[in-house]
């Protein structure tokens, strides 16, 4: 702008030179030639001026990632834009402002670097306008890490420490959780502050396969990733397991404490009876005759992976799962008297433990129960044909 004024100044001034001449009568002959040539460089202001980044605002970026360099110019022509004196891009400037894409190298060491911008032998330099960051940062998880026991609607922390070596944004943190032992992830909370510390209120998701884990994104885009070491639990106390022969045989339902979301999660023909909650409340042992006599029955809380257990031509029935260990204890005759009997989760280790001629029963009518620590039946009636 300053260019244009002066060459503007400069004919002005010219005109008026030639209007004195023509007013005191000199004679100009017409085939004298004039060439006034102007070339001017301000060395208080360039003709070119970068804009973005600067060294008050710096772009963070990788080694080979493409950011937005804009810059105004009073000059046409070809620009080039340099980092430290490597080329990252060029085209075809504009009077005005220009906004162009920059590239760097693929291979490209970290620091801070100077970006100049060059339009027709003019240039405007910006020190430390480009920060180049190629490591993510170091992030590690404190809490939940393995081995915990969290119910569900219960608070706790989440806690971790994450840090950079080119420094982090005010909002760098997303805290995620699995219940699959991380094959699959769900968002707890995007962009929190890097203070160490959130307060979880824990879903009602059973699960004896959780995990946690933090991200943490610098200002370049790199991500550091810390995950709990081990699995932890969490128990969700807030559903009830009943059988009903509402389907026109017995089934296993489940349902919330209130009553809502009620299903159907045994789904057989046969007579499904005597659901009880695993410890972890993310399985159910049942009695079924699908077999042709009863056998006790495992499967998930969503009624996947239905299997046999007690695997015995005897009646196994009114199975119970104990609180603190993954004990499964029920009743059963095979020894010609009804015996209680314990095995595993998995349904090894079988051993009578009452060992009496006499019959020793558990209450086979439970006909509700609610995740973690209740063994006892507790009946809820919502249908007349509900046990």
């Amino acid at each position: 702008m300053k260019r244009e004024i002066l060459i503007i100044s400069v004919v002005v001034v010219f005109s008026l030179l030639l209007m004195s001449i023509s007013h005191a009568n000199i004679t100009i002959p017409s085939n004298a030639n004039f060439d006034i040539e102007l070339q001017h460089r301000l060395d208080s202001s360039s003709s070119v001026d970068i804009t973005e980044p600067t060294a008050q605002a710096p772009v963070y970026v990788r080694e080979g990632d493409s950011f937005t360099v804009k810059f105004t110019s009073t000059l046409t022509g070809t620009y080039a834009i340099s980092v430290n004196g490597t080329n990252v891009g060029s085209g075809d400037g504009l009077l005005g402002t220009n906004t162009a894409t920059a590239t760097l190298p693929s291979s490209f060491g970290e620091g801070f670097y100077d970006l100049t911008v060059t339009v027709d032998g003019d240039s405007d330099t910006e020190s430390n306008a480009v920060v180049v960051d190629n490591t993510p940062p170091v992030v590690t998880l404190t809490a939940p890490n393995g081995g915990e026991v969290w119910f569900g609607c219960s608070e706790h922390d989440i806690t971790w420490t994450a840090t950079d070596n080119m420094g982090l944004p005010a909002q760098p943190i997303s805290l995620y959780y699995s219940t699959d032992n991380g094959r699959s992830w769900k968002p707890i909370s995007l962009n929190e502050a890097n203070d160490g510390r959130y307060s979880w209120t824990i879903p009602c998701e059973s699960s004896r396969q959780c995990l946690v884990r933090v991200d943490a994104v610098d200002l370049a885009g790199n991500v550091g990733s810390d995950a709990s070491d081990n699995v932890f639990a969490i128990f969700c106390m807030d559903q009830i397991a009943f059988q009903s022969d509402r389907d026109g045989d017995w089934e296993i339902y489940k349902m919330g404490t209130g009553g809502l979301g009620q299903v159907n999660v045994s789904r057989n023909p046969a007579d499904d009876i005597s659901p009880a909650w695993s410890p972890y409340g993310d399985e159910i042992v049942f009695a079924s005759n699908r077999d042709g006599h009863w056998e006790i029955y495992r499967m998930a809380a969503s009624g996947l992976g239905q299997v046999n257990v007690s695997r015995n031509p005897a009646a196994d029935t009114s199975p119970a799962w104990w609180a603190y260990c993954e004990w499964i204890f029920f009743q059963s005759d095979r020894d010609g008297n009804w015996e209680i009997y314990r095995m595993g989760a998995s349904g090894l280790g079988q051993v009578n433990v009452s060992r009496n001629p006499a019959d020793d029963m558990i209450d086979s009518r439970v006909g509700v129960t609610v995740a973690y620590r209740i063994l006892l039946p507790i009946i809820l009636k919502r249908y007349p044909a509900d046990l």
